[in-house]
């Protein structure tokens, strides 16, 4: 029997419009939830290559669409979060 702890479904709020300004907190998981971005080794995060390879794209973003700005942004060992601010 398939474990139902993660939820792969939408949890998006029907009745909004995700193109509206705001403030959006996403979350991106590695497939499987493997360490895909470095490991906890006594408490603290040992990132590996791939990690600088997900700040780098998170910065550009806002590169790529005048309309957008950041929030604060963390890579974790198996996902990454971040705050994108639609603004215009």
């Amino acid at each position: 029997m398939k474990s139902h702890k993660y939820c792969n479904g939408s949890i998006r709020l029907q009745s909004w419009d995700y193109r509206n300004d705001g403030a959006y907190f996403i979350t991106i998981n590695a497939a499987n939830h493997k360490h895909f971005f470095g490991e906890i080794k006594n408490g603290e995060m040992h990132p590996v290559e791939v990690e600088k390879f997900a700040k780098r794209f998170w910065i550009e973003i806002s590169n790529h669409f005048a309309h957008v700005k950041l929030g604060n942004f963390v890579v974790m060992p198996n996902n990454t979060h971040g705050v994108i601010i639609m603004d215009g």
